[in-house]
């Protein structure tokens, strides 16, 4: 499977959360047999194209950043030229601009789009600004998206309350969570 993923950070060059999840989904689909490529920012000056762990990584210059959303035309454009070479769009936050062009592109036909929520708020937005993206450009980018992918039921249940088709989205739980409960 021709698999695109588009993620703003991506490790080694970020460490956190959403880029090492990116990152050892990536490698696991390549190993695999799957052709992954990720989209995803050049914050640290590295190769902007390369392979690794088996899958293909291209990266993107930022012009600038508002509330921890980076405006990258280059990656916008290389959404748009992929969106139909591909099998699925795999976006990671309904908060990144990134996800926003992968739901408009989907909007004018592409390849299926999952989004990985990774929270509904953004830590870096106030208050103001997240209650207002997430009843506008959240709203519209899961509306869009063929499947939803959640962290908790929590997060599941406040998509749902956006008026999100609970049927399109699935709360994914590991073994080693479920042994927790």
């Amino acid at each position: 499977m021709k698999i695109l993923r588009v993620v703003s950070d991506l490790y080694p060059a970020v460490v956190g959360g959403i880029g090492i999840h990116a990152h050892q989904m990536s490698t696991s689909q390549a190993r695999r047999g799957h052709e992954v490529t990720v989209l995803t920012l050049n914050q640290n000056k590295l190769t902007d194209n390369e392979l690794i762990n088996g899958y293909r990584v291209v990266r993107f210059f930022s012009y600038f950043t508002i509330c921890g959303n980076s405006f990258a035309p280059g990656l916008i454009l290389e959404i748009l030229k992929r969106k139909n070479a591909v099998e699925i769009i795999h976006a990671h936050s309904h908060l990144f601009f990134s996800t926003n062009i992968c739901a408009l592109a989907r909007l004018f036909d592409s390849a299926p789009l999952i989004i990985t929520n990774h929270g509904l708020i953004s830590a870096s937005a106030p208050e103001w600004l997240n209650t207002l993206y997430k009843h506008t450009f959240s709203r519209a980018t899961f509306h869009i998206a063929d499947h939803i992918i959640c962290y908790t039921a929590i997060e599941k249940e406040n998509i749902e309350k956006l008026g999100i088709d609970p049927k399109k989205i699935s709360v994914i739980v590991s073994n080693s969570q479920k042994n927790l409960w």
